[in-house]
């Protein structure tokens, strides 16, 4: 009884995480466009299947209610996460490991859900370290985080649009970065690339306008300001064609 309890203990904070992680992206006013959710049992949809295969979850009568089959829920039907999703007029969230074995990522853009059955906040070396063996699996907390990182490319494709890189300078008189001190940009020996839009530094100091634009979309459209700004209630008089600049 006292290593049940010890265990609810260490998983219930790693259920409030699922509520306080569970991460929509969108704000105050706006269309809310995915979920991301982290957790355990309460919240998988499926990843489950691949991460332990004999999991109970995966046998009748789960399912039963609304799916008429076992999902990977561990639920006669649809877990919270399901209904938050198609609350917000979301398709149900894909589970990680199912999104993994695709050919194609193109379906995260409404979200991913990388909570996975018996899951903890933490490792499972720091349960075996103090003898505690009865964790069924390994995809903490840790582990899910890490998966989020890994599919970042896909939703934060802002790099992607400077194959200059982001460290390289556009205009410098060469050296590490193309970044000299004794050749800045602006002197006789220094030289600009030829399409500055493709980096994001311009001279090893400061960012190209190109970039200034990225983060200026970020700051304005979210999601980098919780609250969003409010852009309609920005005058009226903006200069001709700033918004089409800021969509480029």
């Amino acid at each position: 009884m006292a290593l049940s309890s010890s265990l609810w203990s260490i998983k219930l904070p790693f259920i409030k995480l699922f509520l306080s992680l569970a991460t929509i992206k969108g704000v105050f006013g706006n269309c809310y466009t995915s979920v991301f959710s982290f957790g355990d049992s309460l919240a998988d949809t499926g990843n489950v299947y691949f991460a332990d295969p004999t999991s109970h979850c995966l046998f009748p009568p789960y399912g039963e209610t609304y799916f008429h089959h076992p999902t990977g829920r561990c639920c006669n039907g649809r877990p919270v996460i399901d209904f938050i999703a198609e609350s917000l007029g979301l398709s149900l969230i894909k589970p990680y490991l199912s999104v993994k074995n695709e050919s194609s990522v193109t379906s995260i853009e409404e979200g991913v859900n990388f909570a996975v059955a018996g899951a903890t906040a933490l490792d499972i070396d720091f349960f075996i370290e103090r003898g505690i063996y009865s964790v069924s699996t390994n995809y903490s907390l840790r582990v899910q985080l890490d998966w989020f990182k890994e599919i970042l490319p896909y939703l934060c494709n802002t790099s992607s649009r400077f194959t200059g890189g982001a460290l390289t300078a556009c205009c410098g008189g060469g050296g590490a970065y193309n970044y000299n001190t004794s050749a800045e940009c602006g002197s006789p020996s220094a030289s600009a690339c030829e399409d500055p839009s493709q980096y994001v530094s311009w001279d090893g100091v400061h960012l190209t306008e190109a970039a200034y634009r990225s983060i200026t979309s970020g700051l304005l459209q979210g999601p980098y300001t919780i609250p969003q700004i409010n852009i309609s209630c920005i005058s009226q008089n903006v200069t001709p064609g700033y918004s089409k600049l800021l969509h480029k």
